[in-house]
């Protein structure tokens, strides 16, 4: 939490800081601005005191060449020269221009190395420098040279004449360090002196002691500051430098900054009590209204602030605001307080609306306990439970979990992780369906308790349907496998078969070239036994891949059970019953009464093989409508009338591997030489070739259950109503005369009823011979003849060849249950107008037969 503040303490500190860098800003602008005055002045004195230095050195200079002037040029010293009189000069010096100051002078005579008078000890150094001094010029820069003595000295020389003739030199040597005046001069400037450059090294002229370092020297042209110094050249005085300490300019500052302290030292002070007067003026009204105002929010219905101690207009506006403000918050908060009512239960309303409204199953538990605290319509009708019965309750109480252990461990993991998504769990309603759920659910505080909320939705048909469309796939491709299979094995049986034509072909005619007995006689023997096993193979494995003749015919399944069962009392052991449950009054199935007892031979022996210590075998048959939700989730199964063929057995039973590959040419689970693994493939080609569905059911120690599926054969009231709206949009016959061949009296009898019906005249025939017998009456009169292939006696293919003899332009539909021979189908289709595949629609019939009349 922020400490709370007085406005008081913030408005004097604020007066006091704004009041401290005001005046700070005003101290350092003014000592700035002072102080650049101070050393602008200080510097201009500086420049004033070198340039009055150099003027004094220079008069000096100037006065003392005047003086070697004056030598120059006195006769008398001209005369002494000329007459070589050096006592006179040299009295003449010493009397009128004695040393002085520094000031030396000297003659030397011309053609002659020495001086008069002699030179000092000290000038003996540079005495060669003396002898090759030659004045240029009186004007300009005076260069001194420091000497091994440390005297800094300077020579000025000037010819002795008469007229033309130079008869010596005059000589002035100037030592600038005895210069007493000089010096007396340069003590009028405290903090003054005078340097001299050497070498990177700024020396006292006065000291002789190095004082400064320069790197770059001849940077110096104006003026510059080292190290707290003013130094600047000395004007025609090369490698002179006149030199002022800073100190004092430092001194003047720090005077000036005490100064300005103090005064603002004494403006603070005085603003301090200022500040607090102000501050005092303003905070306590503000103090008062602070504490009313405390009290109004306390009781903000009846207390208001009173202005009669505030004595500032602009209070007393701000005051009587507040009030007002006051009051028509008041009456707002009212307002809100009736519409927020009106909203919270439009809320209510319309959050109970969308919770009983919701399709998923919403319901809020206590976290602890799991204890249902309110559930939705859409729960109660998921769970069977009412509102009533579920409220209070705990969903263990109600038994809701079909795991109890799984419900309490994701029970768990919400208590953990405060949220679970979309995990599946079994429920158990009130009826005690199981039932599988998509469970959200989330933390929550409600009723300041922790608790739960919870979103089922119902997902049981989706399951159920993920389940069987799985098993769809898996029969699908199950299908397809024994498709290819089959294909596989037909190829392979009828390159087989021709093969062993071949062999036994041969084989008998080497059996022609001997005699019985002979060497090899056996073997050829052995060889033909061996054929015919592997011919009988082959005709199984056509048999699989349905590519075996079918002589299809109306056929009483319960009879052919009967007849099955007598085979397989005597051939399976006795420890086996065999127990018949047939339905007396069962529909007639379209099949090849052979193929059904092999059917029914081949189920037997395999049953025998699962009950080796015996068993029971029941066999059981029944009528059966397969609807379109029962295809739907069975592939190769189509919905229709069906005779039900059940083969069970209490053998030892089969496990899901050996299940899926029952059907499959040649897989056996009998041990080696027991068994070919055709038997159940067998049974798999046989009832598809009759547009049947077989099914199989087993379990390790629970038996095997076959479920056989074959077509009924429909020819009464029913089949016509089919027809009618099948055949509702046909068109009509002309009266035309149609011959129908066939064996069967009731595919005539179907035949007849549907020709008649669409204005056909109709012939039938039971044979062939009855039917060349009509054809041969009226071969013209006959305008299309529906042929079966397969008969007794004379077959289809014979009564065509006759039919072709009688009249060539005959127009012949032939009709069959299995595919023409190669041999003949060649033949046959160059002759027939159109084939009929049996069993086959009467829709199917009469568009082939209105199509062939109608053309050329």
């Amino acid at each position: 939490m922020r400490p709370r503040k007085k406005f008081s303490r913030f408005l004097l500190a604020i007066l006091l800081l704004f009041e401290s860098l005001s005046l700070s800003s005003i101290v350092g602008c003014l000592y700035i601005l002072q102080a650049r005055t101070m050393e602008r002045d200080f510097r201009h004195k500086t420049e004033l005191r070198q340039v009055e230095t150099s003027i004094f050195l220079r008069n000096r200079i100037e006065r003392l060449r005047g003086k070697l002037h004056d030598i120059s040029t006195s006769n008398t010293i001209r005369v002494s020269l000329m007459l070589d009189v050096e006592s006179q000069i040299s009295e003449i010096l010493n009397s009128r221009f004695g040393p002085s100051n520094g000031a030396y002078f000297f003659i030397r005579e011309a053609g002659k190395s020495e001086f008069i008078p002699h030179l000092p000890e000290q000038f003996l150094a540079i005495k060669g420098d003396i002898l090759a001094f030659k004045e240029i010029s009186q004007q300009g820069p005076v260069k001194f040279q420091k000497t091994r003595s440390g005297h800094y000295m300077a020579i000025f020389s000037i010819p002795v004449k008469r007229r033309l003739e130079t008869l010596g030199t005059a000589y002035l040597v100037y030592d600038l360090s005895s210069d007493q005046a000089f010096w007396s001069h340069m003590k009028l400037f405290p903090h003054a002196s005078l340097l001299s450059l050497e070498g990177s090294h700024l020396v006292n002229l006065a000291t002789g002691l190095k004082e400064l370092v320069l790197e770059k020297p001849e940077a110096i042209e104006d003026c510059a500051t080292i190290n707290g110094k003013f130094i600047m050249p000395l004007k025609d005085f090369p490698g002179f430098f006149y030199c002022v300490s800073s100190e004092p300019l430092r001194h003047a500052k720090r005077n000036l900054m005490a100064l300005l302290l103090v005064l603002c030292a004494g403006v603070f002070m005085l603003t301090v009590v200022l500040s607090f007067i102000i501050t005092q003026k303003v905070s306590r009204p503000l103090e008062d209204i602070s504490a009313q105002a405390v009290e109004v929010a306390r009781n903000p219905s009846t207390v208001r602030i009173d202005d009669k101690g505030v004595g500032y207009l602009e209070f007393q506006d701000m005051v009587k605001a507040f009030n007002d403000l006051l009051a028509a918050l008041m009456a707002a908060k009212e307002k809100l307080k009736e519409k927020a009512k009106e909203k919270l239960q439009e809320s209510e309303d319309r959050y109970q609306k969308t919770f009983d409204a919701s399709p998923l199953s919403i319901t809020t538990l206590t976290l602890n306990d799991a204890r249902f605290i309110e559930v939705n319509d859409a729960f109660c009708k998921l769970s069977g439970y009412s509102r009533r019965e579920a409220i209070g309750r705990t969903v263990f109480d109600l038994n809701l979990f079909a795991d109890p252990g799984e419900g309490k461990g994701y029970m768990k993991v919400l208590r953990l992780e405060g949220e679970v998504t979309n995990v599946e769990l079994d429920f158990r309603v009130k009826d005690g369906r199981i039932v599988t759920g998509l469970v959200s659910a989330r933390r929550l505080r409600y009723a300041g308790k922790d608790c739960m909320v919870v979103l089922v939705s119902d997902i049981t048909q989706q399951k159920k349907a993920q389940k069987e469309r799985k098993n769809l796939e898996a029969q699908l491709r199950q299908a397809q496998k024994m498709e290819a299979i089959g294909t596989l094995a037909g190829g392979v049986a009828h390159d087989f078969r021709n093969i062993l034509q071949a062999i036994m072909g041969y084989s008998e005619i080497i059996m022609l070239s001997l005699k019985k007995g002979e060497k090899f006689w056996d073997e050829i023997i052995e060889i033909q036994r061996a054929a015919k096993r592997a011919s009988e193979l082959t005709q199984q494995l056509l048999t699989f891949s349905r590519k075996v003749e079918s002589h299809l015919r109306p056929v009483d399944l319960n009879q052919e059970i009967r007849q099955a069962a007598k085979l397989l009392s005597r051939t399976i052991p006795k420890t086996i019953n065999i127990e018949l449950h047939l339905l007396e009054e069962l529909d007639k199935v379209n099949a090849d009464p052979a193929q059904i007892e092999q059917v029914l031979l081949n189920l037997g022996i395999n049953a025998k093989d699962a009950m080796p210590e015996g068993g029971r075998l029941i066999v059981e048959t029944n009528n059966i409508i397969l609807d379109k939700n029962y295809c739907n989730s069975h592939v190769g199964a189509r919905p229709g009338k069906y005779v039900l063929l059940t083969v069970t057995d209490t053998g030892k039973g089969m496990d899901k591997e050996t299940l899926d590959h029952i059907f499959e040419p040649f897989y056996t689970t009998k041990d080696r030489g027991k068994g070919t693994g055709l038997g159940l493939a067998m049974v798999y080609g046989i009832v598809k070739n009759h547009n049947g569905y077989i099914t199989c059911y087993s379990e390790p120690g629970l038996g095997t259950s076959f479920k056989i599926y074959l077509p009924v054969f429909e020819y009464g009231e029913d089949l016509w109503d089919e027809v009618n709206e099948a055949t509702k949009d046909m068109p009509m016959g002309s009266a035309e005369t149609l011959l129908v061949i066939d064996d069967d009296e009731s595919i005539l009898t179907i035949a007849q009823r549907a020709l008649h019906k669409f204005n056909y005249n109709v012939l039938t025939a039971t044979d062939g011979n009855e039917a060349l017998k009509i054809y041969k009456k009226a071969p013209r009169g006959i305008d299309l003849i529906i042929l079966d292939y397969m008969m007794p006696g004379i077959d289809g293919m014979a009564v065509l060849d006759k039919i072709f003899e009688i009249n060539p332009e005959a127009k012949v539909i032939m009709a069959s249950g299995y595919p023409l021979p190669q041999d003949r189908g060649k033949r046959v289709n160059d002759r027939i107008r159109g084939f009929l595949k049996k069993p086959f629609s009467i829709e199917e019939m009469l568009t082939q037969v209105r199509a062939i009349i109608d053309a050329p």
